[in-house]
């Protein structure tokens, strides 16, 4: 054995130092005092019985086997209830975050329809009070005024509920409007919505109204001027000018930059002309008065007219100003939840229809974001920052397009 052993080479030598040692533990000669070892060891060396060094070898290894198999057995058990309730916690999970899916989905659709219709809102409290200033073409031009006019006789005149007004624009003469009052007068409106009234459209409405006295049809002729009062070779009219022994009106209203209730404005004085006119005819047909004092009466009655509607008018404008400022309120409101929505949208990657998207708004967002990111990351300062910020942040591909534009002086 000590042969073998000294001819061994070092790494034989360590095997068999470590199979000795095991054997030593197997026999359980480490639980004995060294006397009670060498003892052994002596009767051992001097009555070996192979028989019964294999039979005890044999009842430890089976008692390692048996509780190693118990272990295996006892692992397995555990591993098969694991698999088992995988299987249901996965599914579990997965109904929990279908629901939570499809409540965030509802929501969505809850908050991009209530945005369509308060934009929907907007749009038409912007028609209601904004001037129109561009059109797609003539005809829209001139419908444009000549509707505003059917509103007002539509609506009902507070001086002659049962007036009615006719489309007379697509027919040779009669101007563009007649309005028919229920006292049987019939005032001619023709209508000029431009920058710059020719001579030609004065001339064309002289004629028209013309004809129209020859032929009896009217009793009152108004050429209306809704973004000038200069009408050329005939006036400046700022107020009412009447020709033609009192039958002929001339009306214009001035454009007033950054006015932005324009339109309000602009109806009231048309609401005004249409009374004028109406009063002027009822007062024609009951007298007739000379020229000289027919002017001051004029100036009279409509400053009469202006006067006893200003309280009206400062009473509507106040109310107007009251559901202007709630809808700025409403506005201001609705902002902080497109806000909170893009803030949402971009730090969750949310896929949303891109045609609902603000881009200014969205970059905006996303600029602020960065700001954050650019004090708190050690990157934040490096020339290759939009690199580090789009790993860092793990912007989605929308946001990886947006900050390819966004230069340096935009986030200071």
């Amino acid at each position: 054995m000590n042969i073998f052993y000294n001819q061994s080479s070092d790494k034989i030598k360590e095997i068999i130092i470590n199979f000795g040692s095991n054997i030593f533990k197997s026999l359980e000669l480490d639980k004995l005092s060294e006397e009670e070892v060498i003892k052994k060891y002596g009767s051992y060396s001097n009555n070996i019985n192979t028989e019964e060094i294999e039979e005890e070898y044999e009842k430890k290894i089976k008692s390692i086997t048996d509780n190693h198999e118990i272990r295996i057995h006892t692992l397995q058990e555990r591993l098969n209830d694991f698999e088992i309730n995988k299987d249901k916690t996965i599914s579990e999970r997965l109904k929990s975050e279908q629901k939570l899916y499809e409540l965030e989905k509802k929501n969505l659709n809850d908050v991009i329809i209530q945005l369509k219709e308060n934009n929907r809102l907007t749009e038409l409290i912007e028609d209601k009070i904004c001037d129109k200033k561009e059109f797609n073409n003539p005809t829209e031009q001139g419908d444009y005024v000549e509707k505003i006019f059917d509103e007002i006789v539509e609506e009902g005149l507070k001086y002659d509920p049962q007036a009615t007004i006719h489309d007379t624009s697509d027919y040779g003469g009669s101007g563009d409007r007649l309005i028919k009052f229920s006292n049987g007068n019939v005032l001619m409106i023709e209508v000029k919505n431009k920058d710059t009234i020719k001579k030609s459209d004065v001339d064309e409405f002289k004629k028209c109204y013309e004809k129209d006295f020859r032929e009896n049809k009217i009793d009152c002729a108004l050429f209306f001027s809704y973004r000038t009062t200069q009408i050329p070779n005939v006036c400046k009219a700022i107020i009412p000018k009447y020709f033609e022994d009192g039958k002929v009106l001339y009306f214009g209203i001035d454009d007033i930059p950054n006015d932005n209730y324009q339109k309000i404005n602009k109806r009231k004085n048309m609401e005004n002309i249409i009374e004028i006119a109406y009063n002027s005819t009822n007062d024609r047909k009951t007298k007739r008065l000379n020229e000289n004092t027919s002017n001051v009466d004029i100036y009279n009655n409509y400053l009469s007219i202006l006067t006893s509607h200003k309280d009206s008018y400062n009473k509507e404008l106040r109310e107007s100003q009251k559901k202007t400022k709630q809808i700025e309120e409403k506005l201001s409101d609705n902002d902080k939840k497109m806000n909170n929505l893009y803030r949402d949208i971009q730090t969750r990657d949310i896929k949303v229809d891109n045609t609902l998207l603000d881009d200014k708004l969205y970059k905006a967002h996303l600029i602020e974001r960065i700001k954050v990111w650019k004090t708190s990351s050690k990157n934040g300062n490096s020339r290759e920052w939009k690199k580090h910020c789009i790993d860092e942040l793990k912007l989605s591909e929308r946001d990886i397009s947006k900050i390819k534009n966004i230069k340096i002086g935009e986030l200071n």
